[in-house]
């Protein structure tokens, strides 16, 4: 067992001596002190990442396009926002409640004019009671047709 731990002992002297005493960069890298390690200028490092496909900015340009790119995000969010929501009518519930529910929820944008539009359809007093799933993607007309 001594024997056997002497040998590791010995391979693990041998290898830190490789390791701490070898020149383990090579001096072809140009007219850079030995055992120093290589540091590429900034231009050959802009030049190494675009030649591999990579796009460099300078960091005021990405604060200027993070921000206009935060902007237009933001403006394209609320426009395509979708509301999904069960609509629970109820015994009683006329269609100006109803229209009214849905301006609240979200999923129409003013209840006067889908109230207008039922009438216009004369399902203002056909109205079903219950459970409804229903999306701020969908046509008035759609939404009509699923609660009457």
């Amino acid at each position: 067992m001594r024997n056997f731990a002497a040998g590791w002992f010995t391979v693990s002297a041998f290898l830190a001596v490789l390791y701490f005493y070898t020149d383990i960069i090579p001096s072809s890298q140009g007219d850079h002190a030995e055992g120093s390690a290589y540091q590429p200028s900034t231009l050959e490092m802009v030049e190494s990442l675009e030649s591999n496909g990579y796009l460099v900015w300078e960091k005021t340009e990405y604060e200027e396009n993070l921000i206009a790119q935060n902007e237009s995000s933001s403006d394209s969010l609320e426009e395509e926002q979708i509301y999904i929501t069960i609509l629970q009518i109820e015994k009683g519930m006329n269609s100006k409640e109803v229209a009214q529910t849905l301006e609240a929820l979200h999923i129409i944008q003013d209840a006067d004019s889908f109230q207008a539009k039922m009438a216009d359809k004369e399902v203002t007093h056909s109205i079903k009671t219950g459970s409804y799933e229903l999306k701020s993607s969908m046509s008035a007309d759609e939404i009509i047709e699923v609660i009457t």
